[in-house]
């Protein structure tokens, strides 16, 4: 039988709890079912990630019958090179006086006011909703935003952030990534955008959007064909910015946090 959960151990170290992720996108039937719960079971696993496609209704007739916990309802959208206009329009609007550029990381402050940022956006995450992981999900988000922005090896495949400044102030920042998978056969290379946050005071002024559109320019640049990134399914203003700029909805899923007292390790 192939691996259905996979050992997450940085998660386990953090959350202090021994965490996985159920690998395939459905439980398609009572068998698919009981090995998942077999492996589960076997593996001692506290807590375990499903990210299940919301069309399979087997899928949600489990996660409701076993009480799995909702974390989040994952918009997963696409941008393809095809779709790319060059220095599109990109430019923030409204009463600040906006530069957008990417993140010298040798620049200590700067740094440190992305890290505050992303505290604050961890608020809004799966895990923060989840009071079993909340005490240390800040943290993550702050440790995830410095590994972002450590200075990288000239083999290792790009990653930038791109910030928003008003004057020497830190108002929004995104992260990106260069991902390197093998699809029949052939190499593609493809963007993610993975953490987005503009300061309280400074949305409405299209600084969201100048960064997305920065981001997007960013990683066709470097070879990508195509750009991804997820917002929560309750985050409509920021839905509505990925599509305005280009992006379009590639799928939908439920994450659920499977937790062993809830009776799946029976």
């Amino acid at each position: 039988m192939p691996q259905l959960i996979k050992h997450l151990p940085w998660d386990s170290n953090h959350f202090k709890v021994k965490v996985g992720r159920y690998l395939p996108t459905a439980i398609g039937s009572d068998q698919e079912e009981h090995e998942f719960r077999q492996e589960f079971v076997e593996g001692k696993f506290d807590c375990v990630y499903a990210m299940l496609d919301a069309s399979d209704i087997h899928s949600r007739e489990v996660a409701a019958r076993v009480g799995f916990f909702l974390g989040d309802i994952r918009m997963s959208y696409l941008f393809k090179k095809k779709d790319w206009m060059p220095e599109g329009p990109w430019k923030p609007r409204g009463r600040a006086v906006v530069e957008i550029k990417l993140l010298n990381p040798e620049n200590a402050e700067h740094v440190a006011q992305v890290k505050a940022l992303s505290r604050d956006l961890s608020v809004v995450s799966r895990f923060y909703v989840d009071e079993r992981f909340r005490p240390h999900v800040a943290d993550m988000y702050s440790i995830w935003a410095g590994n972002l922005m450590k200075p990288k090896a000239s083999t290792d495949l790009p990653v930038v952030t791109v910030v928003a400044l008003v004057g020497d102030q830190v108002v929004g920042f995104i992260g990106n990534k260069i991902v390197e998978e093998e699809v029949n056969g052939k190499n593609i290379r493809h963007g993610e955008v993975v953490l987005v946050a503009t300061h309280p005071e400074f949305r409405g002024h299209g600084i969201g959007r100048a960064m997305t559109g920065t981001s997007i320019d960013w990683c066709f640049e470097n070879g990508t064909e195509f750009v991804t990134v997820d917002t929560q399914g309750n985050n409509y203003q920021a839905s509505r910015l990925y599509e305005n700029v280009g992006f379009r909805l590639r799928e939908m899923i439920l994450i659920y946090h499977v937790w062993k007292q809830y009776g799946f390790n029976k």
